[in-house]
């Protein structure tokens, strides 16, 4: 559903689909004033924008501004950026996919990790995955292997946005955990297989 951008709410509205459309209103043409009537807005690739990015022109007031799609979709629904050095992560590496579930506010270093391991999966430069530092090894990781476990046996019985708030981290974080995206070596015995584990192990004593 479209909502008001702010702060121009009396003249355009954007969507969680990341359509940006303007509203009815009325210019002066220099004799008096006429209707523009509302329209879905062109995208076009942003000017001045570091990588690449969908951006729309908003005119008011003689004033015309470039304005990033995926900024106005988050703003709007997510709310502002947290800080400086956060950018927009998109979950599926797609910068033309503004959609509200394709995108997050991520700090710089996660996002910067998560375009190296697309481009490097993308070149062959994980041929030889032992070659990698994984985990607390690397020296950008935000969580320990233990934590990790932690986070993974309360998937499902904590929100992600509750686990993401315990342990200081982006909500995109634990998302990438749950789907087996990040950190996917540590691995966490299940209550079941711990039962059948712990069945084989009283079994193994009687004899």
């Amino acid at each position: 559903m479209p909502v008001p951008v702010e702060p121009y709410s009396e003249f355009y509205l954007v969507s969680n689909l990341g359509r940006v459309c303007s509203l009815d209103r009325y210019v002066s043409n220099g004799s008096g004033y006429r209707l523009v009537r509302g329209r879905v807005l062109k995208l076009r690739i942003a000017g001045s924008h570091p990588g690449f990015a969908l951006a729309v022109m908003f005119s008011v007031e003689q004033e015309t501004r470039q304005c990033v799609v995926s900024h106005l979709v988050l703003e709007a629904f997510v709310g502002p950026r947290p800080s400086p050095d956060h950018l927009v992560l998109y979950r599926d590496h797609n910068p033309a996919n503004c959609s509200l579930e394709n995108l997050a506010w991520a700090p710089f270093s996660e996002v910067m990790a998560r375009r190296n391991l697309a481009r490097g999966k993308r070149h062959g430069a994980y041929t030889h995955p032992e070659s990698r530092l994984r985990g607390s090894r690397n020296s950008n990781a935000k969580l320990t292997e233990d934590q990790v476990r932690i986070i993974k046996s309360q998937l499902g019985r904590v929100t992600q946005r509750e686990l993401a708030r315990r342990f200081n981290v982006s909500e995109s974080l634990i998302h990438l955990i749950a789907d087996g995206k990040c950190w996917a070596h540590v691995e966490v015995e299940t209550p079941l297989a711990r039962a059948k584990r712990t069945e084989v192990e009283a079994s193994d004593s009687e004899r």
